[in-house]
Order: structure tokens, then sequence, then C-alpha cells
């Protein structure tokens, strides 16, 4: 294997270790990966990077080792910061939705040609947790105010369908440039993230739990299909399709 990413040594296997290297008593080798993704990894090098990837494994990965180490070492919080910071750039768009690929030292952003120029619902729609965490613990609110400002457009504009987002949209109208409505592929962990915010605030956040549970309400009416033969239960599309994807796998635990 190779210890680097997008070829310009992000260690990203290292960040993805550290929290389980904690939690194996490998006390050696967690100090030997955070002083390698802290100390000699060049973060604003020359390269370009999925913003939602490098939010959810990167910041995430971070946050997550500091958190489970006990808090004890700031620098990981910092190098989290540091990533985040460049991360935010991507958010510079008219209607505040995030582009899905940034150049780190540029800090250039732009939406992929594949997907017609469009951000993608989980995309942008998947960064509440590990934002909003890093502004508790740093106390700049930066974060989580861009974070929640997506997922409030998201929301407002897909509460009349039962809050079941769209998975294409413009990042400066901030309106759906399509109607396809999944958990599949495009749409997963922003629906995921729904009921995980609510628990990431002590259940406290009854706003967000409602919003969950009527999305929700709406999978079952609509979403659920039985196959026959067999009568077996399995979740579709707005579309109908009948594929059953590997992405939906994740589903049973929102229930």
């Amino acid at each position: 294997g190779h210890n680097d990413w997008s070829g310009d040594g992000h260690a990203l296997s290292v960040v993805d270790a550290l929290g389980t290297l904690w939690l194996m008593g490998a006390k050696k080798e967690f100090m030997d990966g955070m002083h390698k993704v802290t100390k000699e990894v060049k973060w604003d090098g020359d390269v370009t990077t999925s913003v939602f990837e490098s939010t959810i494994r990167i910041v995430g990965g971070l946050v997550s080792a500091y958190e489970i180490s006990g808090e004890q070492f700031p620098q990981l919080l910092h190098t989290a910061q540091q990533v985040a910071d460049m991360l935010l750039f991507a958010y510079n768009t008219s209607g505040g939705l995030s582009h899905q690929t940034l150049n780190f030292a540029s800090k250039d952003h732009w939406n992929a040609g594949w997907s017609g120029g469009a951000s993608i619902l989980a995309d942008m729609g998947s960064s509440t947790i590990e934002f909003r965490t890093l502004s508790f613990h740093t106390k700049d609110p930066v974060y989580d105010i861009k974070a929640t400002h997506v997922n409030s457009v998201l929301s407002q504009k897909s509460k009349g369908n039962s809050y079941m987002a769209a998975v294409w949209w413009d990042p400066d109208s901030a309106e759906p440039t399509n109607h396809l409505e999944t958990l599949g592929a495009y749409g997963d962990s922003y629906f995921e993230y729904m009921m995980k915010q609510y628990l990431l605030t002590g259940k406290t956040d009854e706003v967000q739990k409602n919003v969950a549970l009527t999305m929700l309400d709406h999978v079952v009416d609509r979403f659920v299909r039985k196959s026959s033969p067999g009568n077996l239960m399995y979740l579709t599309d707005s579309q109908g399709s009948g594929v059953v994807e590997h992405l939906l796998c994740f589903t049973g635990g929102m229930f």
C-alpha cells in the first residue's frame, strides 16, 4: 500500500487509523501517526481533493482522534482546523451550497462535469457533524454556520416533500436541477446525518428530530416495496427503478 492520498502525502490511512490505534492501546503507534499528520504532512500542497471526503475523513478523523484520546492533544484539533479553513473556500457560492472539488493550494473550487456542474446532496449535506463538533471544540462558530446553512436551505426547499431532497442542486441558485430522490448513491449520507444531528445535541434538537422522522415516514410510504415472488421487502427510489444499491445498506439502522 501507500501512505499518501491524492499524490501529495496526505497520509489518509494514518488519519483513519488514529482513533483505532488509541482504542487498541497502541500508544506508540498513535504518537508516531499523530506526529506525521500534525508535523510532517503539508496540508496546503497542490492537491485537488473531494470536499466531502476531506471533511468526513480528515476533519472527522482528526477531531474524533482528539476526543477519543481524552482531548489532551490540541495539535490534532489545530490540524483539523487548518484543513477545515481551506475547505471553507468551497462554500463561497452565491447560494452557499458547497462545491464538490477544491484545490488546497490555489483554493479554487468547482463541480465536476460528470454531474452537469451540480452539487451532490450527499456531498454538501454531510458535513454538519464534523463542522459542528469542530466549532464546539474551537469556540469558532464559522464551521457550524457554513454547514448548518447548507442543511437549512436543503430542508426549507424540500419541506413540502417531507424533507426528501433531490440529489442534484445548483450551488448558486440553491435550487434542485432534477427531481430524483433516493437514499442510495448521491443521497445516502445526507439522510443518515439527519438523525445523527439530533443525537449529537444530546437529543435536545426537537426540530431536527421531527425533520428526520417526517422523512422516514415518507420513505416508508413511497419507497418500500415487496418483491414478487418472495415477498421480500426492499427500498427503491422515486423513479421506481427496483435497483437495490449497496449504499442503501445503512438504512435499516435509521428506523
